[in-house]
């Protein structure tokens, strides 16, 4: 089935970029300095996966949404139940994007005129010794940043549980077809059998 082979590619694409997000994003979050210094390659590809899942996203929201619709769902509750996970994709992803947009720090602006602390990463949101940041030559409350870095993570887990429960749900989906076919002789859900000969006496 066309749709079938939509969802599977738009998954797997999708699952990818979450995979290369949650690695690199890992690494900026302890290990992010200004240009020139800290793992610019390592922001680079994070800011690529970011742009690529934001159509990947919407290709995967569209396959699910036709999977469901080909293969039909009893009742209206559980209708509205399979467009959540799409919705919830859509919604989150650009959020997601826009947030991490608003992370890499310029310059930190420390509290007392003493030494300025050694940070990295996203360590200025949570190091009391920080009073802003600058981003694009604006400073930041420190307090703002925080919300930016923890709006940030809330977001890309709904992501990666959205991506993740799909992944399950279509695994599970394969499992259950196999065992059906094999176990009863009757096709996956969905399909009817098809009739019987007619025999002509």
């Amino acid at each position: 089935m066309p749709g079938v082979g939509l969802t599977r590619a738009a998954l797997a694409l999708t699952l990818g970029l979450v995979a290369v997000l949650v690695i690199t994003g890992v690494v900026l979050t302890f290990a992010y300095r200004p240009a020139p210094a800290g793992p610019q390659a390592v922001r680079a590809v994070h800011r690529l996966a970011s742009a690529l899942l934001l159509p990947a996203s919407w290709v995967l929201a569209f396959a699910l949404v036709r999977t469901w619709a080909r293969c039909g769902h009893d009742g209206r509750g559980r209708r509205w139940r399979a467009l959540v996970a799409p919705a919830v994709l859509v919604a989150a992803v650009p959020a997601a994007a826009f947030t991490g947009f608003l992370l890499p720090w310029e310059r930190v602006l420390h509290a007392t005129a003493v030494v300025p602390p050694d940070v990295s990463g996203m360590g200025p949101a949570f190091d009391a010794a920080v009073a802003a940041v600058s981003f694009g030559g604006a400073p930041v409350a420190r307090a703002t940043y925080q919300r930016y870095v923890l709006a940030h993570l809330a977001l890309g887990l709904v992501v990666v549980g959205v991506v993740g429960w799909s992944a399950a749900r279509r695994a599970g989906a394969v499992r259950a077809g196999g065992r059906t076919t094999a176990a009863t002789g009757s096709p996956p859900p969905g399909r009817t059998p098809a009739p019987p000969p007619r025999t002509t006496g």
